[in-house]
């Protein structure tokens, strides 16, 4: 990792998050830096650091039923001579109940919430806890998540320990400015606070569900057949009642309820109201009653605007927007073809999936998006992003075709309700439109929601038997549905182009010489490039070609010979034809993975000498290149014999 794209994107972020000025409510910016830190630490103080304003007691009828500056890495290199001190302090904690003090300071890191972040509740406070108090509170995670199902009381009084004297450091600019001790409220990054937020959202549900049994309250129409009140995600959270200003007033009392017995209060400035079949005078009345604007749709919710009409492209602008951002952000002359195709893996194609799972995307958007990627990895190409969405088996790079994949991913939804899972939604589905009849015979009707419509015109695009397949083991495989749509056959040379051993960046370009996609001077000529010649840049005899460059220059038959007589045997033919055949009969085993790496290299530093001739006029030795191609290979298998292959080892060197 340490290359220049690494150096570039630190640099860049450092300098993204970098703290030195706040913004006043009169508009005026504060630089003056002391000020700016006492700023910081006053409002995380305030929400933090004080008591909490609960102010009466929680219902009984609803409860029923870092810092140290070592991080994970030390203790695990060093577990050998510190392991059995850290597991007695761990089983010293859950014997006595007692925890250091010093074990409980905890450094707030300010992560941005806004692009420009100008207030300080622009930034949300992650906590950096120290690792023996993460050890404790991951085994009481584990703890709870057993009997969280169940909802049963807290375990044992070990977790109000663990919560109590906490003392915050405020982190900012690399440096730690200040602390105060912390009085209320789950820190952001303790592997506890999800689950004890769950546990809170609980104590809600129950005060909504009792409470509604008011003579005054009514359940919303398509909620009554599964008497749903409440939807919550995270911290975002839904209430559904029928649109009358007693059933609203039973909500507002319980919420008032809920929050003077936790301290936690409805955000006014982040929720709305939405109607639907209520006249403009009710809606105002209850509007003014509840204190909360109506909104208006699309709803944003966790993340993804939301309407219960189609969606218009304006609704997925945001999917582009976030990509292109992304993309500026990484300078690709940084980056070889090996870097930018992790990026779009693990990156890009998550943007874009996290969307697929939940909506049909519009074609318009999908195309404009693999447009986007295909500039990103290489804007000049004559492969179709036909050809990169292909499986690796199937000749390509292993992506994902935008429109498939969207199917195909939705599909687990059809699995779902097919197999009646247990799950709250499928039982809406089967209450409201199914009412338990067959989904494959279900007929549509004029007055469904769009997204209903959309998923059920999704019967047509898989079999039954494909769709079981996907999902034989009990959980719902996309990919092996999306696998099932490919009508080409499997290449034989797969195992050897993307062979473990090989440096991605030397693999990669493997698979542009067997796909003849390099940009030799004839592949030029194809795209109209203007070209002084089309003779080799490195012997000048002959014109440049995938088959002349790898075969037939002087330059290759020299170097592999001397890397053949390095290796003890002549490996493959010196021809193309013999060459691909060779390639298709190579197997698992680590002489043939060597052999496959070696390869590699040596097509990758041919490669790049080939680019050295053509843009700086100069070739290196025949001695130089084959001594530079053992180095390599010598360093790759060290990272073998250390257990840790150059494909995890070096993600974009």
């Amino acid at each position: 990792m340490n290359t220049s794209y690494f150096h570039a994107c630190l640099k860049k972020r450092k300098e993204e998050n970098r703290i030195a000025t706040y913004l006043i409510e009169q508009g005026r910016l504060i630089d003056n830096f002391p000020d700016v830190v006492s700023h910081y630490l006053d409002h995380f103080r305030s929400s933090m650091g004080s008591p909490s304003s609960a102010t009466t007691k929680i219902n009984l009828q609803c409860v029923e039923l870092g810092h140290d500056g070592f991080g994970s890495a030390f203790f695990k290199v060093l577990w050998l001579d510190i392991g059995g001190e850290i597991c007695r302090a761990v089983g010293h904690f859950f014997e006595t109940r007692i925890f250091p003090v010093e074990l409980h300071n905890t450094t707030l890191s300010l992560v941005p919430k806004t692009n420009n972040p100008s207030r300080s509740m622009d930034y949300r406070p992650i906590a950096c806890c120290s690792t023996i108090y993460k050890c404790i509170s991951k085994l009481l995670c584990s703890r709870l998540a057993m009997v969280l199902p169940d909802l049963v009381q807290p375990n044992k009084g070990w977790i109000m320990t663990c919560l109590k004297n906490t003392t915050y450091s405020l982190l900012m600019n690399g440096r730690v400015q200040g602390s105060f001790k912390g009085e209320k409220g789950l820190r952001q990054g303790d592997p506890m606070s999800p689950l004890l937020f769950v546990l809170i959202m609980e104590y809600l549900t129950r005060s909504l569900q009792l409470a509604a049994q008011d003579s005054t309250f009514r359940l919303h129409p398509m909620c009554k057949s599964l008497k749903l009140l409440s939807l919550c995600f995270a911290d975002d959270l839904f209430l559904f009642c029928k649109g009358s200003l007693s059933a609203v007033r039973v909500l507002k009392v319980a919420l008032e309820e809920f929050s003077s017995a936790t301290g936690v209060h409805v955000n006014t400035s982040k929720s709305h109201i939405f109607f639907r079949g209520v006249n403009a005078a009710d809606k105002q009345t209850i509007a003014h009653e509840i204190q909360l604007a109506e909104g208006t749709f699309p709803l944003k919710y966790l993340g993804v605007p939301m309407r219960p009409t189609k969606w218009k492209h304006e609704d997925c602008d945001i999917i582009i927007q976030n990509i292109k951002m992304r993309l500026h952000t990484w300078a690709s002359r940084h980056l070889p073809f090996a870097g930018r195709i992790q990026l779009i893996h693990s990156v890009l194609f998550g943007l874009r999936n996290y969307w697929m799972r939940i909506f049909v995307l519009p074609q318009s958007v999908v195309k404009e998006v693999e447009k986007l990627f295909h500039g990103f990895l290489w804007g000049i190409t004559s492969a179709s992003w036909k050809k990169f969405c292909l499986p690796k088996a199937y000749g390509g790079l292993g992506f994902m075709d935008g429109s498939n994949w969207n199917r195909a991913i939705l599909t687990k939804y059809i699995w779902a309700i097919s197999e009646k899972h247990d799950l709250l939604w499928v039982k809406w589905i089967n209450s409201i439109y199914l009412k338990d009849s067959s989904f494959w015979n279900y007929k549509l009707k004029h007055d469904l929601s769009w997204d209903w419509r959309k998923l059920c015109h999704l019967r047509g695009k898989f079999s039954l038997v494909k769709m079981k397949v996907a999902g034989v083991t009990g959980i719902f495989k996309a990919f092996k549905l999306y696998n099932s749509t490919i009508c080409q056959q499997q290449v034989g040379c797969h195992q050897a182009v993307w062979c473990r051993l090989s440096i991605p960046k030397h693999h990669f370009l493997l698979w542009q010489v067997v796909n003849s996609q390099l940009l030799t001077r004839d592949n030029m000529l194809r795209f109209c490039i203007p070209l002084e010649s089309l003779l080799c840049s490195v012997c000048g005899f002959y014109n440049d070609s995938h088959t002349h460059l790898f075969f037939e220059c002087y330059l290759f038959k020299k170097v592999t010979d001397l890397i053949f007589a390095w290796m003890g045997f002549r490996a493959w033919p010196n021809e193309f034809t013999g060459w691909t055949v060779w390639l298709a009969s190579r197997r698992l085993g680590i002489i043939s993975s060597i052999t496959n790496m070696i390869l590699a290299a040596i097509i990758y530093y041919l490669w790049r000498n080939q680019n050295r001739c053509m843009f700086d006029g100069f070739t290196w030795t025949v001695g130089y290149l084959a001594i530079d191609i053992m180095n390599i290979i010598q360093y790759s298998i060290g990272w073998v014999e250390l257990g840790v292959f150059p494909c995890t080892a070096v993600l974009v060197g």
